[in-house]
Order: structure tokens, then sequence, then C-alpha cells
């Protein structure tokens, strides 16, 4: 059987769902605005793909995922990717809720659309005043302008450089989501699958807790300790 604690490209095929996520999901049914605030290995990649994945469960919304900043950080860039995502033809248009609107009239089906940046850190790296500033005022005038339209974005301290130097409209308005260590029962249940197999045998309880109190509850070291325990 494939090891399912491989972290390979921040993809591992065993996650757990977290304490937030039904509070983030809620939040973008209102059409909000929120971010995820965690550090390196926290899983902010993986709880949005876990959003992502239960926003599709209904038909009736249309979730999109942009893993990481276009590689050339300019506000053409990021309506481009936008563009291509939506699927709608980008030609001269030089605002999000133009693209936004475009889609949504041309899929009259979709009665929630959530954009969701995942490494938001990233759109605020530049000298001067940064091209992602620009683009996700933008992206909030047009949230706030029509209510089918939500945004979830993930990031670590940069977010802080991003609403507290910067300035963001988006930030300033949008609900804040801490990610938080693993406790011993989250630990316990992503290791679940470990503890059921037969050959070897399980794993006792108290290696379990050693590895819990030796990562701290750090998704990525307890799923790195699981990956080596199978």
């Amino acid at each position: 059987m494939k090891n399912p604690y491989d972290w390979q490209r921040h993809q591992p095929a065993r996650s757990i769902p977290r304490p937030d996520l039904s509070a983030v999901l809620e939040c973008l049914s209102r059409g909000g605005g929120a971010f995820v605030l965690g550090g390196r290995g926290m899983g902010k990649s993986v709880f949005l793909r876990q959003v992502q994945e239960e926003l599709a469960r209904s038909p009736e919304v249309r979730a999109l995922l942009f893993p990481a900043p276009p590689p050339e950080l300019t506000v053409r860039a990021c309506l481009e990717a936008l563009a291509r995502k939506l699927g709608v033809p980008f030609e001269n248009i030089g605002d999000p809720y133009e693209l936004l609107e475009d889609f949504l009239d041309r899929n009259s089906s979709v009665l929630q659309l959530v954009l969701i940046y995942d490494e938001f850190d990233g759109y605020a790296k530049s000298s001067g005043d940064p091209p992602g500033r620009a683009f996700f005022n933008s992206l909030e005038a047009a949230r706030r302008e029509d209510p089918r339209i939500a945004i979830l974005t993930a990031g670590s301290i940069g977010v802080f450089l991003f609403r507290d130097v910067l300035g963001s409209d988006f930030l300033s308005r949008a609900s804040r989501f801490l990610l938080r260590p693993f406790d011993p029962s989250e630990s316990r249940e992503l290791a679940a699958p470990l503890t059921g197999r037969r050959d070897p045998d399980p794993v006792p309880d108290d290696v379990l807790e050693s590895l819990h109190l030796a990562t701290g509850g750090h998704p990525a070291l307890v799923t790195y300790g699981l990956q080596e325990l199978w």
C-alpha cells in the first residue's frame, strides 16, 4: 500500500478537517472575505484544498484555487491568470470586476463564485507599491459590489506587512482564521491508517504520544513522523 503520508509538493493523501473549516465556509457563503494565517508547514495549502473540495459539493458554487502568484507579478499577469481560470476572454479588460461579471453573466447557474488565493504573502513582494495590492483592492471592490463573489486567502507573517504597512482594502475587512497545531486527538485521527495496519503490528499508543510531544502538534512534523513510521 502506498504511504498515505507522503509530503511531496504539500499533497499528502491523508488529511483531516480543521476546526475552522465550517466557520470559513459559512463566511464565504455570505459573500465574505477571509484570510487564513499560519506559519510554514501549518497546513495552509491543505486547508484551502479542503475548502475547495467542500464548496465543489454544491453545483451552484464555483471555487477557483490559485496556488501561487504569477511568476511576473503585475496587475496584468494577475488579471490574465484570473481570466484563464474563469475561461473568459481577456482582451483589453483592465479590471477584475469586468472579468467576474462577464463570467457570472455567461454562467447563470453559478450563484456563488469563490476565489481562493494561496501564498498570499507573495502578492506583497515588490519594491514600492506592489501590483498585488492594487489587484486585491480591485477584487475587494468587486466583492463589495456583488454578493455572489467571495474571497479567501492564506499566508504567514507577510500578511501583516500587507495589512499594516502597505495597506489592503481586502485585509482591513476580511475575517481572520488562525491555523493552530494539532491537538492529541487530531494527531491520533491523522494516524488512523497507521494504527489500523495489521502488518506490521499497529503502532503503540505511547509512540503516538511521544510523536505528538516531540512535534508540538505541528502538522508538517506530525505528518513527516507518520510517514517515517509507515
